[in-house]
């Protein structure tokens, strides 16, 4: 057996990421896994924590073997003025490879993802009835973490709309990440060095409550989510995300599971599963 661990001062940043978890959480519709044109107003910050169990059907060495992957992703955005945010991400992943004759296991901190956002438009036609559209851009930055991340600098840009009329909400999401050097393992989309294009769709039925009254309470809402990604290298992968979204006046909580419908990939081994669960703050 042979065991391989790198850490390369994950524990202060979590640490320090994990110091903002007492506060107040922000009211968005945002699902897990897909982008809204929502951002946090002039002054405030946005708190994420997006924690993922993913397994492999596979290695970046071939079909023999599997993996399990959870990665924490730590998200903090600042609201520069109503309508500019500026947000860096930073995750935190442990991965675990079984294969013959060896198991290997890594934990460390990948590239941190540094990202402005603004909002062009908002038509807000109703009391909680609103359509909103922004663009977002900024890049990928390496840690030095190679195994989890890259040695390049990598932008992306995309745009998202929002839609929320009574109990319905949507939001689209589309980006272009340009990748400019390439993971020593390529396991995500966006690893390899081929560009890469997400697209994102999320619906969202409240199922609580079904009125809105004087008083903003918390809400339940049904999330389904359709996931994509393609990649200049030809490899290309369809997920179908349901999950449950609850908000509250002063935190949020989410849950998701993503299938695979479709994986044509040649570059990386298939994600069979992911599980998500999701907090995030306002303060």
């Amino acid at each position: 057996m042979r065991v391989h661990r790198s850490i390369g001062g994950c524990a202060a940043l979590i640490g320090a990421l994990l110091l903002l978890a007492a506060a107040p959480a922000s009211v968005a519709q945002e699902a897990i896994n897909t982008p809204a044109a929502t951002q946090p107003g002039e002054g405030n910050f946005v708190n994420t924590y997006k924690l993922r169990l993913t397994h492999y059907g596979g290695t970046p060495a071939g079909s023999d073997g599997s993996a399990n992957e959870v990665r924490l992703e730590g998200l903090l955005a600042y609201g520069l003025t109503g309508d500019l945010s500026m947000s860096i991400q930073a995750p935190l992943t442990s991965r675990t490879v079984s294969g013959e004759p060896t198991i290997s296991s890594e934990t460390g901190v990948g590239d941190m993802t540094l990202q402005f956002k603004y909002r062009f438009w908002q038509d807000d036609f109703g009391p909680v009835d609103t359509v909103r559209a922004s663009v977002f851009a900024g890049a990928e930055l390496p840690t030095g973490n190679t195994s989890l991340g890259s040695d390049s600098v990598d932008p992306h840009v995309g745009a998202v709309v929002t839609y929320i009329n009574g109990r319905h909400g949507l939001n689209q999401a589309l980006s272009w990440k340009f990748n400019t050097d390439s993971a020593d393992e390529v396991w995500r989309a966006g690893d390899a060095k081929a560009d890469l294009l997400r697209f994102d769709t999320a619906y969202l039925y409240r199922l609580s409550p079904q009125e809105w009254g004087p008083d903003f309470v918390a809400s339940t809402y049904a999330v389904l989510e359709l996931n994509g990604t393609y990649e200049t290298n030809g490899d290309t992968e369809l997920f179908l995300s349901p999950g449950l979204l609850y908000e509250a006046p002063r935190f949020a909580l989410e849950l998701s599971v993503s299938i695979p419908v479709h994986q044509g990939l040649d570059h990386r081994p298939e994600p069979e599963y992911s599980v998500g669960v999701g907090v995030r703050f306002l303060f």
